[in-house]
């Protein structure tokens, strides 16, 4: 799969040079109906394109919508942009909410983070801050975080008592880190 998506990005970043929007389009609408199944979800996360952009390119090669008017064509920049350029101070909230609940293995690049998409979206809210859970996402993704979040079935502790475990521990850790002092991060596991 990752070796499919790199394949994708290297034709892609190959010939997006010589394709205007409309060419573009429907070359990744191709590009997806030739993979089949689930080609969409693969050409759109290795080229970072709505899937409603193939979806509408999909629909002109089928002929099933008038084709765009010849000439029309996005200036260079346009489309809406990213909303930590919009409003740079955004990625160091996201960050302060976020990372008390970033877990993962400090030996592997793997991590991800035990709060929901839509609750760090309503923490992002409650500073000022309106951002989907879809932004959230994309910005959870391009900063190396899993989607996958741990599950615990066999703890008898509720979520909420381990979220305050997880931040007396981390302000604990920051309150270490800043007096010079070393910090160790051990996982261990309970025997059955």
């Amino acid at each position: 799969m990752q070796m499919e998506a790199e394949k994708i990005k290297e034709d892609f970043d190959r010939i997006s040079p010589f394709l205007d929007e409309k060419t573009t389009r429907l070359y990744v609408a191709n590009q997806a109906l030739s993979l089949g199944r689930g080609g969409k979800l693969l050409v759109s996360k290795s080229l970072g394109i709505s899937r409603v952009r193939i979806d509408n390119g999909i629909k002109e090669l089928r002929g099933q919508v008038p084709v765009s008017a010849e000439g029309k064509k996005r200036k260079k920049g346009g489309g809406r942009k990213p909303i930590d350029t919009q409003e740079p101070e955004i990625k160091e909230a996201l960050e302060s909410i976020i990372s008390p609940y970033t877990r993962g293995d400090p030996m592997n690049p793997l991590k991800w983070c035990s709060k929901s998409l839509r609750h760090i979206s309503k923490a992002m809210k409650d500073k000022g801050f309106p951002i989907s859970h879809v932004s959230v996402k994309k910005y959870l993704l391009n900063n190396d975080y899993s989607l996958q979040s741990n599950r615990k079935t066999d703890e008898g502790s509720s979520e909420e008592d381990r979220d305050r475990q997880f931040e007396y521990i981390n302000a604990k850790a920051k309150l270490f880190m800043s007096e010079k002092e070393p910090v160790i991060s051990v996982d261990c596991k309970k025997k059955d």
